[in-house]
């Protein structure tokens, strides 16, 4: 740790390692090889291995951590590494059910939609009060073309915890979507953009838990054809096909025009 403090990483590296060699299983050691090898971009396949070591140890906060590195992931385009680094998780820790809400966000983002209804279906039977979980369920179960369904999961989040004004704006869409924009979205594409507003609402103290290469960091929204920023959209399968952004507040309104001038 002095090392690692003084700026000494290579050393500090090899610190860790000798420790590691002498107590495979010493949490504390793990995670700071893995966020060093990390921070520098070195091994991300051992550098996510020690992670999820040093959480099946008894990391504190190990769940925020492994879901930050997650999100880190995905913001620079790396969404299978994330699926990867979620499917072990949920293995390491399947009572956790954070994890399992991650992960069916990303299915979403990946366009499975059947697998993000079964994990966020596992997060609610472990957290059967949370009203993110039917949050989740609603953008799955939308994934998937059940609109009726994500509508009740929605009202249920709502009726769980009314103070939720995001998830009253997403009813709100579902009912004024014109036909024309739905249409232009597809079920998995209508999905992804409300899943690009939810993500607060799902775990709001979740954001910038996770402090990663400079290569994480987010880039500027692009934007829209009359100045609104277009939604970012990570992925791929169907949500991909859709060309990673949409203008929503053209789409909303009907422009089939304008919500598709802003898909890239």
């Amino acid at each position: 740790m002095i090392l690692r403090a003084r700026n000494k990483m290579p050393q500090a590296i090899e610190a860790f390692e000798k420790a590691l060699s002498l107590d495979p299983n010493l949490a504390s050691a793990a995670w700071n090889l893995s966020d060093m090898l990390y921070a520098r971009g070195q091994d991300l396949d051992r550098s996510d291995t020690l992670l999820l070591r040093s959480f099946a140890g008894g990391l504190p906060d190990g769940r925020k951590v492994v879901i930050g590195r997650a999100m880190a992931y995905q913001r620079n385009g790396q969404l299978a590494r994330s699926l990867a680094l979620m499917d072990r998780a949920v293995e390491t820790k399947p009572a956790e059910p954070d994890l399992w809400l991650f992960r069916g966000r990303y299915r979403v983002e990946g366009g499975d939609c059947s697998g993000a209804t079964n994990d966020v279906d596992r997060a609610i039977a472990l957290a059967p009060a949370n009203a993110s979980a039917y949050s989740a369920r609603g953008v799955a179960r939308l994934c998937a073309g059940d609109r009726a369904g994500a509508r009740a999961a929605f009202e249920r989040s709502l009726r769980i915890d009314p103070e939720q004004p995001n998830v009253r704006n997403y009813l709100a869409t579902l009912r004024l979507l014109h036909p024309n924009a739905a249409a232009a979205l597809g079920a998995p594409g209508l999905a992804a953009l409300l899943l690009v507003q939810i993500l607060p609402v799902l775990h709001p103290t979740m954001h910038n838990t996770h402090r990663g290469p400079r290569s994480a960091l987010v880039a500027p929204l692009p934007r829209g054809p009359h100045g609104a920023d277009c939604a970012p959209w990570g992925g791929g399968g169907r949500i991909a096909a859709l060309g990673a952004t949409l203008d929503f507040h053209h789409g909303l309104l009907g422009d089939r025009e304008g919500a598709t001038t802003c898909v890239q």
